[in-house]
């Protein structure tokens, strides 16, 4: 039998979880004049004789006491800084016990990445129902990584409901925008912007700063969004097994994680678009079969098939290809960082096959933009032919090609960006008070080439995403909040929902964007289409006038002729019943 720890929440509540159904103990309890919970466990034995359980006594349980103890581990000087807090009981059935630890200032745990050391005092209270032997002792004790807390009066239920609600109305609004786009037959390149500065926004958490629990909250909210983590395979699989991990599949059932490095997985944080790889690749071994087997039974129809599917190769392959690098780009430079920084450091918690798939995907990350930038510098007086479009217009989608020189290489820069982005805190993670500062000077100068520059086409673009790098600037000073430059931890938790705010503003500005944009969309489609009926009614009734003229023409036409024909008769009729002239009557005619 095995114990882990139960996951821990920001309200304190923690314990631990039995892998086997356990052998309840018989625990009541009562509240004493003082308001405090009282246990007490009951012991029991089965009678030889009679086979009935009799009470051989009751005693007094404290939990600290009796049960478990806890100790934090913690970078934070706890001389100074002491974490002081008791424990109390909630629950002890047969998958495990769950404990409420009340602490004194519940805002002073996780400042400095605690870890909670949770050991059972007595293994022989946890027995196996399957096979009745109690837990070994030496797998008593178990560490797990304490989050952040919440005040006293705040509750951290209502704090996850609130930002799944918003997380919810964002993602419907999103959903609704993709509709209407298809509908319109337009692109998503709003859509994209929005989803590249959330990325920007949510990543920071990489950055050396403990932020409150609200804002970790809403942020964490955020990360499922922009890491599609409604298709993780812990998700699929958890429908069928809900106690699936898969971080423990990765490294071992009964791991104990004492380092954040062993978190770290490349397999982990790639784990969507490998899964989405896979799918892909199946469809399309799926199709290729398919299309042999169509060949072998309906030549004629494969041959149909294999020119529209052609057709679709050059117009999707290529820009699809650069779209879901530029989706997966940031995700795959964070995960080549965090184990650039494991090395770096020499952890002995890193894993060395890790470390060598990072830096297998590190060589590609630099390349990928320097092959765009290479790409687009060759095809420069060619971007806007049909032929280039069709192959590599994401890279340059929306992007003015003669504002200035650098403007055509927009993707290339924002990906040495994203690059940086992630470099900062890998070479500064010993110097959280460098990581920041940097940062703010690389968007900064970010910010006066994008302003100078004015990479898009669009006025109404161009403004947004002045506005979304302004609002990481305001994110960044907010982190600087958060660090030793504030030291009243209430003021740093107040300062959390100012962050909420400007995290539901930049959502809900983006969104509003979209929609107005749509809006103007589907006006000037509809305007067209008047013109359109219009310009079709002026064309058919002037083709209408044209008929009716050609059949007046030729109607004149056949009258004319009638009419020529009729003369022609009557004057040979004439010349046929006319007396002929005589020689004679010549002669006079001539003298005269």
């Amino acid at each position: 039998m095995l114990v882990k720890p139960a996951p821990m929440d920001a309200s304190g509540k923690a314990g631990v979880k039995s892998n086997q159904k356990m052998m309840p103990l018989g625990i009541s309890q009562s509240t004493d004049p003082t308001g405090r919970r009282r246990l007490f466990i009951q012991n029991f034995y089965e009678h030889p004789v009679t086979g009935k359980r009799q009470l051989l006594g009751v005693s007094e349980l404290d939990v600290q006491r009796d049960v478990m103890d806890l100790q934090f581990i913690t970078e934070t000087d706890q001389e100074t800084n002491p974490i002081e807090y008791y424990l109390e009981m909630d629950s002890w059935n047969d998958d495990g016990v769950a404990i409420k630890i009340n602490y004194k200032d519940p805002l002073m745990v996780g400042k400095g990445n605690d870890q909670v050391m949770t050991t059972l005092k007595n293994p022989d209270l946890f027995i196996s129902a399957s096979s009745g032997e109690a837990l070994p002792k030496d797998k008593a004790t178990t560490v797990k990584f304490s989050p952040t807390q919440v005040p006293k009066d705040v509750s951290e239920t209502k704090l996850n409901a609130d930002a799944k609600q918003t997380n919810n109305a964002m993602v419907a609004l999103i959903i609704l925008q993709i509709v209407a786009q298809l509908a319109l037959k337009g692109g998503l390149t709003e859509l994209w912007s929005l989803f590249f500065t959330l990325q920007i926004v949510c990543y920071l958490n990489h950055y050396g700063v403990v932020v409150p629990t609200n804002v970790h909250v809403y942020r964490d909210q955020f990360v499922k969004l922009v890491e599609f983590s409604m298709l993780s395979p812990q998700t699929l699989i958890r429908m069928r097994d809900p106690n699936f991990d898969l971080m423990e599949w990765i490294r071992g059932q009964g791991v104990m994680v004492v380092n954040k490095a062993q978190e770290a997985s490349v397999f982990n944080d790639l784990k969507i678009f490998i899964l989405l790889g896979a799918i892909l690749a199946g469809v399309v071994v799926l199709l290729v079969l398919a299309f042999v087997l169509t060949r072998a039974c309906f030549p004629k129809t494969a041959e149909k098939i294999l020119g529209h599917l052609k057709s679709l190769k050059q117009k999707c392959t290529w820009n699809f290809t650069i779209r879901i690098i530029d989706i997966s780009y940031i995700q795959t430079v964070i995960t080549c960082g965090t184990q650039f920084s494991i090395w770096y450091s020499r952890s002995i918690f890193g894993d060395v096959n890790d470390q060598r798939w990072a830096f297998g995907l590190g060589i590609l990350v630099f390349l990928v933009p320097l092959l765009f930038t290479k790409v687009l510098h060759d095809n420069g007086d060619k971007l806007q032919t049909k032929e280039v479009r069709d192959k590599f217009q994401n890279m340059y989608l929306d992007v003015h090609m003669n504002r200035n020189t650098s403007t055509k290489y927009y993707l290339p820069i924002s990906m040495l960006r994203r690059i940086l982005f992630v470099m900062i805190p890998s070479i500064f993670y010993a110097y959280p008070f460098m990581q920041l500062q940097v940062f703010l000077i690389m968007n900064t100068f970010y910010l006066f080439w994008y302003g100078a520059t004015r990479p898009h086409i669009d006025r109404k673009r161009i403004g947004t995403e002045l506005f979304n790098e302004f609002m990481i600037m305001i994110f960044v000073y907010h982190l600087m909040i958060y660090t030793d430059f504030v030291t009243v931890n209430s003021m740093q938790f107040l300062m959390g929902y100012s962050n909420v705010i400007f995290f539901i503003i930049i959502a809900f500005v983006n969104i509003g964007i979209m929609i107005v944009k749509s809006v103007e969309k589907a006006k000037r489609k509809r305007r067209l289409d008047k013109l359109r009926v219009a310009h079709n009614k002026q064309m058919e009734a002037a083709y209408s006038a044209l008929d009716e003229e050609r059949k007046y023409k030729i109607k004149n036409k056949d009258r004319r002729m009638l009419i020529r024909s009729k003369l022609d008769l009557r004057s040979m009729f004439n010349n046929k019943n006319a007396n002929p002239m005589t020689q004679t009557m010549k002669d006079k005619m001539e003298a005269q």
